[in-house]
C-alpha cells in the first residue's frame, strides 16, 4: 500500500484511488504515512461507482 502511494506521488498525476475496507484491519489508507500528500494530488475513497469514476476522470 505504501509503495503504491509513493508511486502515485512520484508520477505527479491526478488520481482516483478506491481503497476498500478489510474486515479485520479496517481502512488501510489510515495507515499511509503519505496520506496528506496523496490527498493534495488526488482523491482516496472507500467506494465509488464506475459512472462517478468516469465523470471524475473527465474533470482532471
Amino acid at each position: 500500500m505504501e509503495e503504491i502511494g509513493q508511486g502515485l506521488i512520484k508520477c505527479g498525476r491526478p488520481f482516483l484511488w478506491v481503497i476498500r475496507e478489510e474486515k479485520e484491519r479496517g481502512y488501510l489508507e489510515e495507515k499511509l504515512t503519505c496520506k496528506e500528500e496523496l490527498e493534495k494530488q488526488g482523491k482516496i475513497v472507500h467506494w465509488c461507482s464506475q459512472v462517478e469514476a468516469k465523470c471524475y476522470n473527465t474533470r482532471l
